[in-house]
């Protein structure tokens, strides 16, 4: 018979942050998410953030570890793992709208140097075509970093040229969410592009 480790709230403030994660995960069933991650990086020995509540000021103040708290997770059992997810990533709600989209982000984005160029754009600016390439990567890369929890998409229309998405996990229990939206196209969705601040898209949580 294995003799589980007795931690004390002292040992787990003094144990590196590549201990403390493996044997919270471990505890808890599941991967760690990203504000979880941060929340230790910043706080983790002792240290304290100040969080500001935007919805009720009088909730705002100071925040750091528990390590009662913590110990006596790792103290506990183990938590049973959540069962894999093998479904798509990114789950299109309304294909005709994604296509619309980018289609309308290939058809305002510059096709050679010197039409970059006569648009103003910076060698480091990315097109229209690359900003809203770039959110659906951004979206892949959160699912595949969090893949042994199940992080995948779902999402839909929110206006011309936007979309709206659900971060879920492999339970289908919503994460967070967000939208992948359109700046600089205007009301009627004119071409405005100019230095630095043309069409793009960007994403929002």
């Amino acid at each position: 018979m294995v003799q589980q480790t007795i931690y004390t709230p002292e040992q787990v403030k003094n144990m590196s942050l590549a201990e403390v994660g493996p044997l919270l995960e471990k505890k808890l069933g599941r991967q760690l998410d990203g504000g979880t991650l941060m929340l230790l990086a910043m706080c983790h020995g002792g240290g304290a953030v100040e969080v500001i509540n935007l919805d009720d000021s009088s909730k705002s103040g100071k925040e750091s570890l528990n390590y009662e708290e913590l110990a006596r997770i790792l103290n506990g059992p183990d938590g049973e793992w959540i069962k894999p997810y093998t479904g798509p990533k990114i789950v299109i709600r309304d294909p005709k709208h994604f296509a619309k989209t980018f289609l309308f982000a290939l058809g305002v984005s510059p096709r050679s140097p010197e039409e970059r160029d006569k648009l103003g754009y910076r060698p480091e600016d990315p097109t229209p075509i690359q900003s809203l390439v770039g959110c659906f990567a951004h979206l892949d890369r959160v699912a595949k970093n969090y893949d042994r929890t199940g992080y995948h998409f779902d999402v839909s229309p929110e206006r011309p040229y936007s979309f709206y998405f659900v971060c879920k996990d492999a339970t289908d229990q919503r994460i967070y969410n967000g939208g992948i939206i359109c700046h600089g196209a205007g009301e009627v969705f004119a071409v405005e592009l100019s230095p630095g601040n043309g069409i793009h898209w960007s994403i929002h949580t």
